[in-house]
């Protein structure tokens, strides 16, 4: 069987009111969630060092970039948009490891909508449909394609891409197949080693971008590989969980298994920041008075996030780093944005407490009954008190789910510096009537959000 086709079949041929309700309102969430990381994530330095860098030659075209006053042409506005989503490390990603579904995927829906004027729905049929092939592709091959030295989320999320832009341009399932043929050549193929410079958000923004060229360029009569996504499974990952994932199809909707973050930071982080979180809840220490922290971690996360870090240090590497996020804990009680900012980055004395006192160690699998991001801490004070805490699915997990007070919370907390209480308020509700099938103004809502103006980089 060719596995490109029958996925390409299945997402050529999903509609929208076909769809069980809880798919539809999950589907709200995910585009409320991008949403509000990409309306936090625009302002963040980075983010306006890319758009400078765009600004100098990509010109002006039909589409908006969050956080903007003027448009783009599709590719620089996919990249842009894409970028800002990602840049904070708080957006939601696939529960099987698959990657960040939402950055490479979305923004492409926004452009193509804009530009194409589409019937409102198909514009989120296509991000469902995005969203269950980069779930398959990616899930297939994780983790080991993360423990062979690549990350997920460009190869992964630039076959959602260009499902998404095929389904925008109204390729048949064929077609679509082809698109993906291209996308897997030119995807791009990111370094676990590269992972933590700044331009690590580049990973989402060049699979959306490459989503979006692909499907150009097999409209243009261009070929690549006749099944892609059975090649890379039976070269990273096992056909009978490729076969697992084309079963489900229809029945089993991956846009349900995800993860949301509550907190910024890589997700393989999260399992510990909430084992101490519990220490703190029960009792109160200062740093001084830690004799050591045991954290014992899945194979994943240490892989991915047991570096420890210095002042000179990135936001990514911070992002990335469990030693980094554990000492924050210590010191701060909490990890926001604000953690991952230049003045909490620079503290000398949180990088050698994490140093000193902190060691990491691998424990369970990457396929047990635990969630990747698990951990169990043991902390010892210098007096000789001791706690052991441990968290196997932490807080927005598949096992552990948010529900909607809390991602209400997450929507709020990351738009209302920009939008002020009431415009946060306004916008989350407008988003989530988006379970429904009324088509009324959605267009108009989604160029609002796509183009959602707070600041003029100009």
């Amino acid at each position: 069987m060719n596995a490109t086709l029958a996925l390409c079949e299945f997402a050529s041929g999903l509609r929208w009111d076909a769809l069980p309700r809880d798919v539809r309102r999950r589907a709200g969430w995910c585009l409320a969630d991008w949403v509000a990381c990409a309306v936090a994530g625009a302002e963040w330095p980075t983010s306006r060092a890319v758009s400078q860098a765009w600004s100098h030659w990509a010109g002006r075209g039909p589409c908006s970039v969050v956080g903007q006053g003027h448009r783009y042409p599709p590719e620089a506005a996919v990249f842009l948009n894409a970028f800002a989503s990602e840049v904070l490390e708080i957006g939601h990603g696939h529960g099987d490891g698959a990657g960040h579904l939402g950055g490479p995927t979305i923004p492409v829906a926004l452009a193509l909508g804009e530009m194409m004027r589409p019937e409102p729905l198909e514009i989120l049929a296509a991000i469902v449909a995005g969203y269950e092939v980069f779930a398959c592709v990616g899930g297939s091959v994780s983790p080991s394609l993360q423990h062979e030295g690549f990350i997920s989320t460009g190869l992964a999320g630039t076959m959602g891409a260009a499902v998404v832009a095929a389904r925008m341009t109204a390729l048949s399932a064929r077609e679509m197949a082809g698109s993906l043929g291209v996308a897997a050549y030119l995807a791009p193929a990111s370094l676990v080693s590269e992972y933590y410079g700044t331009v690590n958000s580049a990973e989402a923004a060049q699979a959306a971008g490459v989503g979006l060229l692909a499907s150009r360029l097999a409209s243009a009569g261009l070929a690549g590989s006749d099944d892609p996504v059975t090649a890379f499974s039976e070269r990273f990952g096992t056909l009978e969980r490729l076969r697992t994932y084309l079963d489900r199809l229809g029945r089993e909707h991956q846009i349900m298994n995800l993860y949301f973050k509550p907190h910024p930071g890589c997700r393989y982080t999260h399992g510990s920041m909430e084992a101490i979180a519990a220490i703190l809840a029960e009792t109160s220490f200062r740093p001084q008075e830690v004799e050591k922290i045991r954290v014992r971690v899945t194979p994943s996360s240490l892989h991915l996030c047991g570096k420890y870090t210095s002042p000179e240090s990135s936001f990514v590497q911070a992002q990335f780093s469990l030693p980094y996020v554990i000492a924050a804990m210590v010191f701060d009680g909490t990890i926001g944005v604000e953690s991952f900012a230049p003045e909490s980055l620079g503290r000398n004395e949180v990088h050698r407490f994490a140093k000193e006192r902190i060691t990491l160690e691998s424990a369970w699998s990457d396929r047990g009954d635990v969630d990747f991001a698990a951990s169990e801490i043991e902390l010892v004070t210098v007096s000789g008190a001791r706690w052991d805490k441990a968290v196997l699915h932490p807080k927005g997990s598949p096992g552990n789910p948010m529900n909607d007070r809390d991602l209400r919370d997450k929507f709020l907390m990351l738009t209302r510096t920009k939008l002020g209480d009431a415009g946060a308020q306004a916008l989350l509700d407008r988003l989530q009537a988006v379970d429904t099938t009324a088509t009324t103004g959605l267009l108009d809502l989604l160029g609002t959000i796509s183009g959602w103006r707070y600041a003029d980089p100009r």
